[in-house]
């Protein structure tokens, strides 16, 4: 194996763990739709669904690039926190709940994407993950602000 190939392997192999992470994101924005009251939440709920998306087929264009195949699953632990959510929500009023679990899904999606421009194999990985940073921070910002009206009353309060 060359070493452009091995590079490629391991950018690909670091594409797809965000990839999986940031689908966790997508599908647990897409349950936390489906199962909340509340029309508010559910409508920021759709979009932060359809900004996931967007990354996840920007990321898996990337891992294409590279030979590789974008990894079509999620984390066994997004599922776990999607499942935790949903039993929560099932026992009190669900949007303060799914927006907590959801805001703590992207403080963790953040710590991934962080974590992996900080281990970058090279400079055009550096690079793909500098210019999808600002989209998770804003999404990250999004759900802490939506966390915060919830917490004084809700998103009409």
């Amino acid at each position: 194996m060359t070493d452009r190939q091995a590079s490629d392997t391991q950018s690909a192999e670091l594409l797809n763990e965000l990839i999986e992470c940031t689908r966790d994101g997508e599908r647990f924005f897409l349950d936390a739709a489906e199962h909340v009251d509340d029309r508010v939440a559910k409508g920021v709920f759709r979009q932060m669904a359809e900004v996931h998306q967007r990354l996840i087929d920007a990321l898996g264009d990337h891992v294409l690039a590279r030979g590789a195949a974008p990894a079509p699953g999620r984390t066994l632990a997004g599922g776990a926190r999607q499942l935790y959510a949903r039993a929560l929500a099932s026992l009190r009023d669900d949007a303060p709940v799914y927006v907590a679990q959801l805001e703590e899904a992207e403080d963790r999606l953040l710590e991934r994407y962080r974590s992996a421009l900080e281990r970058s194999p090279n400079a055009r990985v550096r690079g793909i993950l500098e210019r999808h940073l600002p989209t998770v921070q804003a999404a990250h910002l999004r759900m802490s602000r939506l966390k915060d009206l919830y917490r004084h009353g809700g998103p009409a309060a």
